[in-house]
């Protein structure tokens, strides 16, 4: 064979002292999944460190425990604070009732001297109302200036539970009329009613507490005998 045809020693022969570390038999196909292999585990241990330290550490755990309870005690606080304030701003107002008729309310429309339609009953039942609660205020405001601390929280508890009262039996009175044009004047009526009782027991109150008292301090708005 001329010289120049001669392969060289590793072209001859392959080189069998060259051994792969993990199997010497294998095929570059197997070669190429076994790398695979390694990456896609040594990709699994890598994020396995990654994940290790955000949710088993237990000084993480402490934080986030602690960062709940701050938030916790900080709306409890918010809470508190708020009811405190409504609570302190109705102690300083006595109970009182609408004076003027809301928007496009029935109230707010006029009322004939002869009152036929169920239209205009309503507004005229309404706009009596309206006049019984002006009264309310005016008595209500005497009887708060008399009232001391645990008075005026009594006071402000009956009327809210009146008013809730009043809302539910002028409902079922009104029910006995549901789908007909009366409903709105049985139900205007009754809140009249209720509301002139209401200030009738107002009244006597107040005439309880200023029976043989001198108007002077916080009996001074107290009615002339």
């Amino acid at each position: 064979m001329p010289f120049w045809s001669r392969r060289s020693r590793d072209e001859q022969e392959p080189p069998k002292h060259r051994k792969h570390k993990h199997n010497t038999d294998d095929s570059p196909l197997e070669e190429r999944a076994w790398v695979t292999s390694r990456a896609v585990a040594f990709g699994r241990r890598a994020q396995r460190r990654d994940e290790v330290p955000v949710l088993v550490t237990p000084d993480r755990s402490v934080q986030l425990d602690r960062v709940v309870r701050r938030v916790g005690s900080a709306l409890i606080v918010l809470v508190v604070t708020g009811w405190s304030a409504s609570t302190t701003r109705a102690a300083l107002l006595p109970p009182s009732l609408p004076v003027r008729a809301s928007p496009n309310s029935v109230a707010s429309f006029p009322c004939p001297q002869n009152a036929i339609s169920t239209v205009d009953m309503e507004a005229c039942e309404g706009r009596r109302l309206l006049e019984v609660d002006r009264e309310f205020n005016r008595e209500a405001a005497v009887l708060w200036s008399i009232l001391d601390g645990p008075g005026r929280r009594a006071f402000a508890r009956a009327h809210d539970a009146w008013l809730a009262y009043r809302h539910h039996v002028c409902a079922v009175s009104a029910r006995a009329y549901l789908g007909g044009t009366a409903a709105g004047v049985i139900a205007g009526h009754c809140q009249r009613a209720l509301t002139a009782a209401w200030l009738k027991e107002v009244k006597s109150t107040v005439a309880l507490y200023c029976q043989g008292k001198v108007r002077a301090g916080r009996f001074r708005r107290c009615p002339r005998s």
